[in-house]
C-alpha cells in the first residue's frame, strides 16, 4: 500500500467565453432587458394607455385613403391626460348619448377638429351638441383626422339628402389638405402613418410598443415644431388661396343644390388668429390675421364669435391648435343656438 494519500479531486472552473459572438449576445441581452424595463415603466406611467389613437384602417374607396375602424376603442394619453376613444359600428366616432332611434339625425362633417383630437368621446363637438338636443335628435360625428374637402364630399355622398348636415372646415389646414398637398399616407396597424408599411404581425407588435409610439409622437412634434401658416393668412400664400378656396366652394355647389337649407357650413378658427409668435408659424402671418374673414365657407362668422371671448385661448388645447373641451362645448353652443333653438333658428336658417 502506498503511503501517499490521494489528492482530492478539484474541479477546474470553466473559463467564461470571451469571443465576439458571446460579447454581442450579452450586449443584446442587456439591451433587450433595458428595453423591456423601459417599456414596463412607460406603460405604468401612462396607465397602459396608447400614445397615439390606434383606430384607423386603410380604405380604397373614393377619395378616402383611410377610415375609422368600426368597433375599435382605446385609451389614449394625449396632452397630459388620458382620453377614451371609441368608434361606432358604422365607422363614425361614437357620440355616447346619441339615441339608437331618433326622429331626426344631424351629421357633423370635418377633420380632426370635428373628430375631437385630444378629446374623450363625451367632449367632442358632436357630444356637446347632443347634450343640448336631447334624445329626439341623434348627432353623428363624421370627423376624421387629415381629411379635407375631397373627404368631406365623399362623406356627404354617403349621407341621405333628407338629413341635416353641418360641415365644419378647419381654417388651419383645410386649404392644404383639400387636394392632397398635405395628407397622411394611410394607416398601418391601426395608426396613421406617413409611409407605406408592411402591416404584418411582427410589424404591428413593434408599433404597439409604447416606446415606439413615443418615438413616433416625438418625431411628429419635431417635424411640426414650426407650423405652416394657413393659406390666405400670409403674404406668401394669397395667390394659392385665390385658386384653391374657390375650387373648394365650387365643389359644394352640387351638394347645395341637392340638399338646400339642410346643408350648412362653418369653420373651426385657426388658433394663430389670436396668438401668434414668430417661432410658431412660417411664413409670418399677416398682422391683421385676427380680423380677416374666413377664406372657407362660413355661415356663422365663427372666428368673430371666438374673438369676442376674453378666454379665447382657453378654447384651444394648451400647446396645441385643436379645440379644448371648453372650445368644443362653446362651438356646439353656437351651432345649437343658430340652428336648433326655435326662438333664434328662424333668423339664421329655416
Amino acid at each position: 500500500m502506498s503511503d501517499v494519500l490521494p489528492t482530492p479531486h478539484r474541479s477546474v472552473p470553466r473559463r467564461r467565453a470571451r469571443g465576439p459572438l458571446a460579447r454581442a449576445a450579452r450586449g443584446l441581452a442587456g439591451v433587450l432587458l433595458a428595453v423591456a424595463v423601459a417599456e414596463l415603466l412607460l406603460r405604468v406611467a401612462v396607465g397602459g394607455a396608447h400614445l397615439a389613437p390606434p383606430v384607423f384602417r386603410n380604405a380604397q374607396a373614393d377619395a378616402r385613403r383611410y377610415v375609422l375602424e368600426p368597433g375599435s376603442q382605446a385609451a389614449v394619453r394625449q396632452f397630459g391626460r388620458t382620453i377614451s376613444l371609441s368608434v361606432a359600428a358604422d365607422g363614425t366616432r361614437r357620440t355616447p348619448a346619441a339615441p339608437a332611434r331618433a326622429s331626426r339625425i344631424v351629421h357633423l362633417v370635418g377633420d380632426s377638429q370635428v373628430f375631437g383630437w385630444g378629446l374623450s368621446d363625451d367632449e367632442t363637438i358632436a357630444s356637446r351638441l347632443q347634450a343640448r338636443l336631447g334624445d329626439t335628435v341623434a348627432v353623428v360625428n363624421h370627423g376624421v383626422p387629415g381629411y379635407g374637402a375631397e373627404g368631406y364630399l365623399a362623406a356627404l355622398a354617403s349621407i341621405p339628402a333628407s338629413d341635416r348636415v353641418i360641415v365644419l372646415h378647419a381654417e388651419e389646414n383645410d386649404g392644404a389638405d383639400a387636394y392632397g398637398l398635405a395628407r397622411n399616407g394611410g394607416a398601418a396597424c391601426g395608426f396613421l402613418v406617413s409611409l407605406s408599411l408592411d402591416a404584418g404581425p411582427l410589424t404591428c407588435a413593434g408599433m404597439r410598443l409604447r416606446l415606439v409610439e413615443l418615438g413616433f409622437v416625438a418625431w411628429s412634434a419635431f417635424q411640426h415644431r414650426h407650423a405652416m401658416t394657413p393659406l390666405g393668412f400670409s403674404a406668401h400664400s394669397q395667390v394659392a388661396a385665390a385658386v384653391l378656396y374657390p375650387r373648394i366652394a365650387d365643389g359644394y355647389a352640387q351638394e347645395r343644390a341637392r340638399r338646400g337649407d339642410r346643408l350648412s357650413f362653418s369653420v373651426v378658427p385657426w388658433k394663430g388668429r389670436y396668438a401668434q409668435s414668430s417661432d410658431d408659424y412660417l411664413p409670418p402671418p399677416l398682422p391683421q390675421a385676427e380680423t380677416l374673414p374666413s377664406p372657407l365657407p362660413d355661415d356663422l362668422a365663427m372666428p368673430h364669435r371666438f374673438a369676442l371671448r376674453a378666454d379665447r385661448l382657453a378654447l384651444f388645447l394648451d400647446g396645441d391648435t385643436h379645440l379644448s373641451p371648453a372650445g368644443a362645448d362653446f362651438l356646439a353652443g353656437v351651432l345649437h343656438e343658430a340652428y336648433f333653438r326655435p326662438d333664434v333658428a328662424a333668423a339664421v336658417t329655416p
